[in-house]
């Protein structure tokens, strides 16, 4: 598959040409038709909306759910299980508490007994569950990433 932008058009629009829909295609599609979804949330009595593609992560503490987005924090008034099913492919759900978005992993370490930690660009630092272990795995594999153990 061929990939060419061109400036200068008057309309902002991705056209792609091919023989035939293959899985790559459709993740390319899923992909792009993601950049365009939002989430609304309240904060102090405003309603407020973010890019899906922006939020960092999603967690929850004290039965509380936070999401982390701009390099905030923010009080959701929300369930995890609500928020999952409108995420898309970018997220990944390492633990029952916590779905991050897996295009803001900076760092991954795996400890001696197995645990795969994971730090997000923010900084959060959060622990792959050993149930999602092999999953975060392969999901990290389609992105290039080998693992060294």
């Amino acid at each position: 598959m061929k990939v060419r932008v061109v400036e200068g058009s008057d309309t902002e629009e991705i056209v792609i040409y091919i023989k035939t829909i293959t899985p790559l295609v459709k993740k390319v599609e899923e992909c792009l038709r993601s950049l365009d979804e939002t989430i609304s949330f309240e904060i102090g009595g405003h309603l407020l909306t973010a890019p899906i593609a922006s939020i960092e992560c999603f967690y929850v503490e004290n039965d509380i759910l936070y999401m982390q987005y701009g390099g905030r924090e923010y009080k959701l008034k929300r369930r995890l299980k609500d928020v999952e099913p409108r995420l898309n492919n970018l997220f990944f759900k390492i633990n029952r508490s916590s779905i991050i978005n897996l295009a803001y992993v900076s760092f991954l370490n795996v400890d001696r007994t197995g645990f795969i930690n994971v730090q997000l660009n923010g900084g959060r630092l959060e622990t792959v569950s050993r149930r999602r272990a092999r999953q975060f795995r392969e999901r990290i594999n389609m992105g290039g990433f080998t693992w060294k153990l």
